[in-house]
């Protein structure tokens, strides 16, 4: 058995040839869950996936004004647009192909991260040259049971394939990021530093907050860089990804009219940490408040100016302008900081357990605790960009999904720094710790996904169905509906609504009987037919005294409102 530190650089084609089955047997598994993770949730959608799949449909179709958008980055829109005008699904085949393109951004995520697990080990060779004798480090062929091991839990379990969401995408970006940072940083000529600074503006046009977490991967690469040519490859990389990103932060700051490469930072900070509403804004200071066409009930309603499914959350930098984050130590600590402690702790004690254990386990083990400590500090140019990263979240909010491919990449520096007792034991239980470490994830994730593909075996496509009936009562593209549920933005109405292409105007988030009797509805329908609304669309039971209309055999329910 082989060690790294035995293993001269860069690998042999032997070397590797060794390692070819287990690395087939892991991309296999690796495709497996994924395609039955995407599969369990074809059907399914999500506020988000409205949105993209809307800005998508207006990039491709050339409406430029209703395409440039300061809340969502255009990147995934492009790719969803492009699936969506070659292959012009049904509505029973849209949100299914949706899902295909999220699990090809698992595959692209995936030959990232084995790009990277490739430089990774290289440069893992390259610095245990100078390996004491009496010192084991973790074998090489043990790198492809945690690297995978990582992979799977931070793709499936914490970014997952059920949101139709960019950051599958994000991730593959980073670690392409993460392998040509070492490869620039262990010397590599101009072409790496192009193609770096090629993938960080990528990542821009992925996700905002790449922008300045790519800022610190660019400085990572070259700060005190070794190479004779640093200053020269950093000008290359800097002018890509300047080149890549400065077109549209252009157009943004223009529609915008101020500078800014987006606005989904200011936003997010005003909803989670101010407090503010997230979808309908209060009326006070806010530049384009939406407008009441009922009191009781609450109506509101948004036909203009802002195209989209469902306008509030096509482009929610138009109905906040005008509010202003600000800061407040309490709302910062209790809004942002504490929930993000808290998400980071269940985390670590829920699906990244099988990692927490084994590594303190292993680094209580090894030969210098300390030691491993400052050479896992060593990847400092991935650890300071991943830190980063969980900061910002941390300061404003945070989900599993944003972290995902950061933490892998704490995960891979922390576990490189481990040195070991070299004996023939020693190797014998990191083989199998490595292999416990691969079987319990492989066994958790799995089980997950086979849970969650039970679930998808019985799904109905409720959404198809109902938009199928509402075009069958006359409901043409650009139609304009109103939705009464709780939650209009998403399987309330904005869903069925995206497939039919109708437009939601007007909603009411109802509770109970909202009909006010026979006077008090028709006060509503008259309210709502001078908006020029065809039809009311719910999602629940519907009122007694009325005609409403059951679409299929699904729960939601349309009344038509006739001129």
């Amino acid at each position: 058995m082989s060690t790294f530190a035995e293993a001269p650089l860069p690998l042999q084609p032997r070397s590797i040839s060794n390692y070819n089955a287990l690395r087939v047997s892991c991309w296999l598994i690796a495709l497996v869950l994924g395609a039955a993770q995407a599969w369990a949730s074809r059907f399914t959608m999500n506020p988000d996936g409205v949105s993209y799949l809307d800005i998508g449909d207006a990039y491709w179709r050339g409406d430029w004004h209703n395409a440039i958008n300061a809340y969502w980055s255009p990147l995934y829109s492009w790719i969803l647009g492009f699936f969506l005008k070659l292959f012009k699904p049904s509505p029973y085949w849209e949100y299914p192909l949706t899902h295909l393109v999220n699990f090809f951004g698992y595959v692209f995520a995936l030959v990232c991260f084995e790009f990277f697990l490739v430089y990774f080990t290289r440069d893992l060779q390259s610095r245990d040259r100078g390996l004491m004798r009496n010192e084991e480090a973790i074998p090489g062929y043990c790198w492809w049971l945690l690297g995978y091991s990582f992979f799977l839990s931070t793709s499936l379990l914490m970014i997952g394939l059920t949101l139709v969401t960019p950051d599958m995408y994000v991730a593959g970006f980073v670690y392409l990021a993460s392998a040509l940072v070492l490869k620039i940083r262990s010397g590599a000529g101009p072409r790496i530093s192009m193609a770096l600074g090629a993938v960080l503006g990528l990542a821009y046009l992925s996700k905002t907050i790449m922008l300045p977490i790519g800022v610190v991967l660019f400085l990572a690469a070259f700060y005190r860089n070794p190479s004779r040519n640093a200053l020269k490859n950093a000008t290359i990389a800097g002018v890509l990804f300047i080149g890549v990103a400065s077109p549209f932060i252009a157009s943004l700051s223009r529609a915008e009219r101020h500078l800014t490469f987006g606005e989904v930072g200011p936003i997010a900070y005003e909803e989670f940490v101010n407090g503010e509403e997230q979808f309908i804004p209060p009326e006070a200071g806010v530049l384009h408040p939406v407008r009441k066409l009922s009191e009781t009930p609450t109506i509101h309603e948004f036909a203009s100016p802002i195209s989209g499914t469902y306008p509030i959350w096509y482009d929610p930098a138009y109905w906040h302008a005008g509010l202003k984050p600000y800061w407040d130590a309490g709302q910062q600590w209790h809004n942002a900081i504490r929930p993000a402690l808290d998400l980071y702790f269940r985390v670590l004690t829920t699906i990244q357990l099988n990692f927490v254990v084994p590594f303190l386990a292993l680094l209580l083990i090894a030969t210098n605790p300390l030691g491993c400590c400052k050479r896992i500090f060593q990847y400092w140019s991935l650890l300071v960009p991943s830190v980063t990263a969980i900061v910002l979240y941390s300061l404003v909010y945070v989900e599993s999904r944003y972290l995902g491919p950061f933490v892998l990449v704490l995960w891979m520096a922390g576990f490189s720094g481990l040195r070991f007792p070299n004996s023939v034991s020693m190797k014998k239980f990191l083989a199998f710790a490595c292999a416990a470490i691969a079987a319990t994830s492989v066994l958790f994730i799995g089980n997950f996904v086979v849970q969650e593909t039970i679930v998808g075996w019985t799904m109905a496509p409720a959404y198809s169905q109902a938009a199928q009936v509402l075009r069958q009562l006359g409901v043409k593209p650009g139609d304009r509906i109103a939705v009464f549920a709780i939650e209009p933005w998403g399987e309330g109405g904005s869903f069925v609504a995206r497939l039919s292409r109708a437009r939601i105007v007007a909603q009411c988030r109802v509770a109970g009987d909202w009909t006010g009797g026979v006077e008090g509805f028709a006060r509503i329908t008259s309210a709502l037919r001078k908006e020029g609304t065809k039809l009311i669309l719910i999602d629940k039971d519907p009122p007694a005294n009325s005609t409403w209309v059951r679409l299929a055999q699904t729960r939601y329910y349309a009344y038509r409102l006739l001129p």
